[in-house]
């Protein structure tokens, strides 16, 4: 049932917004700090240590539900970042002509990219075979205008 928010249940909702958003952060940081060795698996574990232990928190104090929401939000964010790769290698990109090919692209986490090579690919260099395959036009120099020696 709704009902007309007041000043603390907006407050609530938005320290949970701010702890899961923390606790996908810190998820982030540990994962970068684990070694390479366990980059088949890390994201999976922490998600299930993070939420093993959200489960055992009993959030009968502010801080308690923060630290909980700090641990769904990490493993929330990990159970993403792996999905996200998983559908990004399997689903191929496609042109984002139309509303529901953005929309797919949007869902499988592929980036907006140019398929007609007159245009860079954004968050991309590489764009095929080629003379052509790198999205900084050869004319340019590799440091902006500050440097002409290129």
């Amino acid at each position: 049932m709704l009902k007309k928010p007041n000043t603390k249940t907006i407050i609530g909702v938005a320290a949970t917004a701010g702890a899961l958003v923390i606790g996908a952060k810190v998820g982030d940081g540990i994962s970068a700090v684990m070694p390479d060795s366990t980059n088949g698996y890390k994201k999976w574990a922490i998600a299930g240590v993070s939420i093993i232990a959200a489960a055992f928190i009993t959030p009968t104090t502010a801080m308690a539900k923060a630290g909980q929401n700090a641990l769904i939000g990490m493993g929330t964010k990990q159970i993403y970042d792996e999905l996200s790769d998983t559908l990004a290698e399997a689903i191929p990109v496609k042109a984002a002509d139309t509303t529901s090919n953005k929309f797919v692209n949007a869902i499988v986490g592929h980036k907006e990219v140019s398929l007609n090579n007159t245009t860079p690919a954004l968050n991309a260099a590489w764009q095929g075979e080629g003379s052509d395959m790198w999205d900084r036009p050869s004319d340019q120099p590799l440091l902006g205008n500050s440097f002409s020696g290129v």
